[in-house]
């Protein structure tokens, strides 16, 4: 966790722009704001220019799923198994003692 606190704050020292403060400096883009970035990107890219990456999360949710539901069918099979499996119980009819 360390580390990501000094990244973090890493790179908001080299984005903030420190003769002010009051701004941000963009460091490898050159859009003046929001609806110059969709309309540059739109120019550029085209539709599917606002999709980039988009793959990636569903193939990590995808995954992410998968995981839970595989942990999800252990566990309820190891429940079951639990379940099933028959009680222990004392019979103390017989006179040679307890059985099991």
């Amino acid at each position: 966790m360390f580390t990501k606190v000094l990244s973090i704050q890493g790179t908001r020292t080299i984005i903030d722009n420190l003769d002010y403060g009051y701004e941000v400096v963009p460091i490898n883009t050159s859009y003046e704001g929001l609806l110059d970035c969709v309309h540059n990107i739109f120019r550029e890219e085209g539709l599917l220019g606002f999709y980039k990456g988009f793959g990636a999360l569903i193939i990590q949710y995808a995954l992410h799923a998968s995981i839970l539901r595989i942990t999800k069918l252990v566990f309820d099979q190891l429940a079951e198994s639990y379940r099933t499996q028959p009680a222990v119980t004392l019979d103390r009819d017989h006179d040679d003692g307890l059985q099991l």
